[in-house]
């Protein structure tokens, strides 16, 4: 039984330091330590394999026949581990141990060191606006008042009795901003809406600005995810400037807070990420590597982390090299990307694979090693059936065809041309007239009756072409426009 697995996921996942930490944890336990064995089996495996796990297993009876139990007990401890581990790391795991404390102390009627605790709770929670923590740590504040700080009594409820109202009101304003936040996003990345549904979140959205001018946006969360949204909606109006004008307020508001940089690296650096898309849809070539060296600044404390700097940085880096022309240096890094791909491919979401496997045969295409450019195309047209990226699944089917041509593979090409046709061009989604003007010509290419008669239809293409990508962005135009531009001499 081959396969995935909770446990061997959560071990896959552990770094070095996480692994040497959890046998050091081990050790301070008493007794038999079997689980150990599970988890250095577990550990070696690439790919989950339970019966090959069972069949080493097999002289010990008693853990052969607890193995369910074991693996429970251990996937529990490694989490238990984890905590520790990261206890002095985590923001919010700092703020709940105090909390914890607060409950053990007063258990014991140490009211006074329980308010220490409190009071510690407080102070992070507020550096690191955790407003959903403050509300219950101030509300704990108001009860000590008649246990423990019985001097300026109604003074000091009346500070905080209006802080809790100004906090649930700060709260309620980040609460509706990260809902919209989640579903811009959605609405950029997906089909997953309707259009009704589409037309419904921009109507709610218009309707809650007047909430936004007189909310209170002073926690950093409310602030930075402000501007996300109203990148969001710039992205969907096709306003790309205006786009990038709100991204690069997000990311100063997260370089005026460091602490957050230093407490959240990942979102940051995919913010980061973010912008970088804000640049290539503005052409900015200028500040592409500065952002990108931004990103290998921030050092990864996961491999969860090292895969999501890796298809942030090495996409970019690919894509920027592609669009400035610099071929070689786009060559060069090809090592490095197919080592990582390989390496981090379970942790990278697909639509970013296929955005890879797309602009690596682009890259040979344009070096005209059209076997490797073809080889990598198959990777997205032989994968099995997913919404990821539909524009890049589509034109891979047409985009063969030049490749195939390029190979000589006519014979080849007399069914091929057909069944691209009949792929794409369903009720549901038929092509459009980009991709119907790229067939129908390339078919005319493929059978002309002469090279001269086959060079002026190239030509031909190439003037289409030119006035199309004026207008548009439709995926494959450039793709085309820089075949018909090679030298046929």
């Amino acid at each position: 039984m081959a396969g995935t697995d909770h446990l061997h996921e959560l071990i896959k996942s552990l770094s070095p330091h996480e692994k040497r930490y959890f046998k050091i944890q081990c050790q301070l336990q008493k007794g038999e330590k079997k689980y150990l064995k599970v988890f250095d089996l577990i550990d070696h495996q690439s790919v989950y394999n339970e019966r090959s796990i069972k069949a080493q297993l097999q002289k010990d009876e008693k853990l052969y026949d607890s193995f369910a139990v074991v693996k429970n007990y251990l996937y529990h401890f490694i989490l238990k581990t984890l905590r520790s581990f990261h206890s002095k790391k985590n923001i919010d795991q700092q703020i709940y141990n105090c909390m914890i404390d607060v409950t053990l102390l007063e258990s014991r009627g140490l009211y006074h060191q329980a308010k220490k605790a409190l009071d510690k709770a407080h102070k992070l929670a507020s550096k690191y606006h955790r407003l959903s923590l403050l509300i219950p740590i101030l509300k704990k504040k108001i009860s000590y008042l008649f246990s423990v700080d019985k001097k300026q009594l109604p003074t000091q409820l009346k500070v905080l009795t209006k802080e809790v109202k100004t906090l649930n009101d700060a709260f309620a304003l980040e609460s509706e901003l990260f809902t919209f936040y989640y579903q811009f996003a959605m609405l950029e990345r997906t089909n997953s809406y309707s259009t009704e549904e589409k037309k419904n979140i921009l109507e709610e959205w218009d309707l809650f600005q007047p909430e936004i001018a007189t909310g209170d946006k002073s926690s950093f969360y409310s602030s930075y995810i402000l501007e996300c949204i109203y990148s969001s909606a710039a992205k969907l109006d096709h306003a790309p400037e205006e786009r990038l004008a709100h991204y690069l307020k997000a990311i100063a508001i997260w370089e005026a807070h460091p602490h957050f940089i230093k407490a959240e690296p990942h979102i940051y650096k995919l913010h980061l990420a973010n912008l970088l898309n804000c640049y290539f849809a503005n052409k900015q070539w200028d500040v592409y590597l500065e952002v990108i060296k931004k990103i290998k600044a921030v050092p990864s404390r996961n491999f969860h982390e090292e895969a999501a700097t890796f298809q942030a940085t090495a996409y970019h880096e690919l894509l920027y090299f592609l669009n400035t022309e610099q071929l070689e240096h786009a060559e060069a890094s090809l090592a490095e990307i197919t080592v990582g791909i390989k390496k981090y491919l379970a942790k990278i979401n697909t639509s970013r694979v296929f955005s890879f496997y797309y602009n690596i045969s682009v890259l040979y295409f344009l070096l005209d090693q059209y076997d490797k450019a073809l080889f990598w195309l198959n990777q997205i047209i032989n994968h099995p059936k997913t919404d990821h990226r539909k524009d890049i699944q589509r034109f891979s089917n047409i985009l063969q065809l030049f490749y195939h041509f390029e190979l000589g593979h006519f014979k080849l090409l007399d069914h091929l041309l057909a069944s691209v046709k009949r792929k794409l061009n369903k009720p549901h989604s038929p092509l459009s007239n980009f991709e119907q003007l790229t067939i129908s010509e390339f078919k005319k290419i493929l059978y002309a009756s002469s090279s001269k008669a086959r060079l002026r239809l190239i030509e031909a293409l190439k003037e289409q072409l030119m006035i199309i990508a004026r207008d548009s962005q439709e995926l494959g135009v450039e793709e085309i426009l820089a075949w018909t531009k090679k030298d046929r001499r």
